[in-house]
């Protein structure tokens, strides 16, 4: 009995020294799993602060890295639970700016009459074509004309020269009658080459203002200077009428204008001039007064004080749409302005010898 117990007590002597053999000589299960979970909580940390971008212990700044990150404004505000970590989804829009299609009208700043010779007659009409922005083209600009007073704006024909912006000239002759005055206006039509449409759609159109009326001459023109009435004379005879004629032509040779003075006689059947025209009748009853003229072409009547048209009218110019550059050149701009009416011409300022060989003054040469 004694014998087992002594054995046992051996083996448990055993057994305490083997296991604290062991703990000292083998591997501790508890110190490689705490080492395993250190090792994995660094590299959680490692990881969150690669993802935030910031230093380990710094707090994150999300909404700053987004931000940066979408080129947004430095005010944007975000969601409480973008902040949160976990699984989230939040869409970020790029902001793009929308740029609204312009198109500005251009504008008439000058109308003239030329002559070219042998006979050629013209008005030139010169303007500043409409411009539009980045967002925006001109596809067509016409050249309209009327008729002063009236508002029947019929075709002219298309502005092409020159870029948007740009000045142009564009000449007119057949479409036009001589001794009436016209004026002119721009249409321009333009469209939107961006997203964002005009107000009345994709496609869009401005007027200009219209220019001041500008006089299409005649070639000749009659006026009566002098009238006197015809009566009874000396020894109960009745004497005729009388009246002092002017006439006004263009001289092509000398591109001005040619002021001729003529007697008639009433009834007396001289022609006047080197035309078939005499002085047929004299009108005290008209008013003002006023003389006929007629012949085998035709018939014209005359009123004293009623002056002939031009026939070398002054060019419009607007100077509200031209400015002076540095050089001293002009240089034009697109504002629209109405400008000043054409100034009445002065046709007495021919001095020639040959004008008054008709005869002149009242009674001409009597």
């Amino acid at each position: 009995m004694q014998k087992i117990d002594k054995i046992a007590m051996a083996l448990a002597a055993g057994i305490i020294i083997g296991g604290f053999v062991w703990s000292l000589i083998g591997a501790d299960p508890g110190t490689a799993l705490t080492n395993e979970i250190t090792e994995y909580s660094s590299k959680i940390e490692r990881i969150i602060r690669e993802q935030d971008g910031v230093s380990f212990g710094s707090p994150p700044s999300v909404d700053e890295h987004v931000a940066d990150r979408f080129e947004l404004p430095a005010l944007s505000t975000f969601p409480e639970w973008t902040f949160y970590r976990r699984p989230s989804t939040y869409f970020v829009e790029r902001t793009v700016l929308s740029i609204p299609p312009e198109l500005m009208a251009g504008a008439i700043y000058r109308v003239e009459v030329l002559r070219e010779k042998p006979d050629r007659i013209f008005q030139k009409v010169s303007g500043v074509r409409a411009a539009t922005n980045e967002t925006a083209e001109v596809i067509e600009e016409r050249l309209e004309f009327a008729v002063d007073g009236t508002d029947d704006w019929q075709f002219a024909g298309v502005v092409s020269v020159g870029a948007e912006g740009e000045e142009f000239a564009f000449e007119i002759s057949d479409l036009l009658s001589a001794g009436v005055a016209y004026q002119y206006r721009l249409v321009s039509r333009g469209k939107s080459t961006g997203k964002s449409p005009f107000q009345d759609g994709m496609e869009t159109s401005v007027l200009s203002s219209p220019s001041v009326a500008v006089l299409y001459p005649l070639e000749e023109g009659w006026e009566v200077s002098a009238i006197q009435e015809g009566g009874l004379g000396a020894g109960g005879t009745v004497s005729p009428g009388r009246a002092t004629i002017v006439r006004f032509l263009w001289d092509w040779k000398k591109m001005k204008v040619r002021r001729l003075t003529a007697f008639g006689v009433e009834g007396d059947g001289k022609t006047l001039f080197d035309t078939d025209l005499t002085l047929f009748q004299i009108r005290a009853d008209m008013k003002p007064i006023g003389v006929i003229l007629r012949g085998p072409s035709g018939r014209m009547t005359l009123q004293k004080g009623v002056n002939a048209l031009p026939l070398d009218p002054a060019a419009w110019v607007s100077e509200d749409a031209l400015s002076v550059n540095d050089d001293g050149s002009a240089e034009s701009s697109i504002e629209n302005s109405s400008g000043d009416a054409p100034s009445t011409v002065d046709r007495d300022s021919d001095d020639d010898s040959d004008d008054d060989a008709d005869g002149g003054g009242l009674f001409g040469d009597d």
